[in-house]
């Protein structure tokens, strides 16, 4: 950077792009923006370079899609990851961080995070979340160890459960907070590190680029699936029963790393009690027209083995989606709608 004197006049030289006194408050917005990229990456350096470089590049009012390649390039030359980075990411993280998402209050942006036992891991999933919502709602399911204190040290709003009511009833409590919070986006994700909080914004740009309604984040859209057999059987014989016969199909309908908009948390009435609800609210948005759209995700799993109660569960989802699935079509016979 260069101080120069244009015409009497005082200005900053960046890059070709020269800023007078009356573009101060833009200079100043740039700032801005540069601190809020740094904050919410902020050991992220090569995301920051990129995020630094698109704000010049909007002030120099060059197309963002001439210079993608540019930057891709660059960002795999710093040695991070190198080519683990996909090009869907860099669009989501440039859309989810973009100023002028940064500054809308239009998008206020909710974690919900159903809770149970997983004080060895909210703590994290918490702080982590935090970086990329505007506020995170823990609801505690009856936990037995210090998992809600953990939660709330960390900074999030929790809502405990006096008994176990089961996954379906914490979700219930997630979305009832986020309504009455006035939250535009809910973003739900898993208490016990599975997921990667630092993906929220892959799931938040579809939205905000209005291109979903609901948004999966899909462990089955990526050449890593590290998932154990067993599961990855279930889930997708799970899939193959929601998707039979429907011209809307998603790759994985059990993943509870999801994001949806205002309408859906506003109008969508959820009656299942278990993990059958991931289910229902994919089904309710399919009969209503709502557009799904998946995302890939990372996925981080525990060394786990084949048991009895693993097979129950399955075949108990199994079974529920086919419970549902036939109850949601005569609904919608009777009401003389067509298969979706």
């Amino acid at each position: 950077m260069e101080i120069r004197t244009i015409s009497g006049e005082s200005a900053l030289s960046i890059n070709r792009l020269i800023l007078t006194d009356t573009d101060f408050v833009n200079w100043h917005i740039l700032a801005l923006n540069i601190d809020i990229c740094q904050l919410m990456l902020y050991n992220m350096r090569s995301l920051l370079l990129y995020e630094v470089k698109l704000c010049l590049i909007r002030l120099e009012s060059v197309k963002m899609e001439e210079t993608k390649e540019k930057v891709m390039a660059e960002w795999v030359g710093t040695g991070t990851k190198t080519g683990d980075f996909r090009e869907t990411e860099i669009e989501a993280i440039m859309m989810a961080h973009s100023p002028q998402n940064l500054q809308d209050s239009r998008h206020k942006v909710v974690a919900g995070i159903p809770c149970h036992n997983t004080e060895s891991f909210i703590g994290d999933v918490v702080s982590s979340a935090n970086k990329y919502v505007d506020q995170v709602i823990v609801v505690d399911d009856g936990s037995t160890d210090g998992s809600a204190e953990v939660a709330r040290g960390a900074g999030a709003i929790v809502i405990s459960h006096s008994t176990n009511q089961g996954y379906g009833e914490a979700l219930k409590s997630c979305f009832e907070m986020a309504k009455t919070n006035g939250a535009n986006i809910l973003v739900t994700i898993d208490s016990d590190g599975q997921h990667d909080p630092e993906e929220i914004p892959l799931l938040l740009a579809p939205i905000l680029r209005g291109e979903a309604d609901v948004v999966i984040g899909s462990r089955f859209l990526t050449n890593e699936v590290n998932m154990p057999s067993y599961r990855k059987f279930g889930i997708s014989l799970i899939s193959f029963l929601f998707n039979l016969g429907s011209r809307t199909k998603v790759s994985d309908s059990q993943s509870g790393f999801r994001a949806y908009n205002k309408e859906i948390i506003e109008s969508f009435l959820l009656s299942e009690p278990g993990m059958s609800i991931s289910i229902e609210s994919l089904e309710k948005a399919r009969r209503n027209g709502v557009i799904i759209k998946e995302v890939p995700i990372s996925c981080v799993y525990p060394p786990s083995i084949l048991n009895m109660k693993a097979i129950s569960h399955g075949l108990s989802v199994a079974f529920s989606v086919l419970r549902i699935r036939l109850k949601s079509g005569l609904l919608a016979w009777r009401r003389g709608n067509e298969r979706p």
